[in-house]
């Protein structure tokens, strides 16, 4: 698709990624899963440095999104297994401009 993408083994990683980039991220994919810290947290962290950053949340152990907590209710979710054009889709969405604020 063109997109330029980074890949982080974690949460910590993924915040390095963050600060040594010379542009934000359009959006962001985490797994909801992560060792130490959650893609929940991650996410919060993120959205607290990047106003208006999409999150795209992924979970092979997740289906049923009605307890998500309501900071994080705006952004997407996708139940592994997708496929493909449905990861297309969602951040053809989020680049678009799914969050503000």
């Amino acid at each position: 698709m063109g997109w330029v993408v980074r890949t982080a083994d974690g949460a910590a990683h993924a915040m390095d990624i963050l600060d040594a980039a010379s542009r934000p991220p359009a959006v962001a994919i985490c797994d909801v899963m992560m060792p130490r810290v959650d893609g929940l947290e991650l996410a919060r962290r993120m959205c607290a440095r990047i106003d208006g950053l999409c999150v795209i949340f992924i979970s092979g152990h997740l289906t049923d999104v009605s307890w998500w907590p309501d900071d994080l209710r705006e952004h997407r979710f996708l139940a592994k297994p997708f496929e493909n054009a449905q990861l297309v889709a969602a951040v053809s969405e989020a680049t678009g401009g799914c969050v503000s604020g």
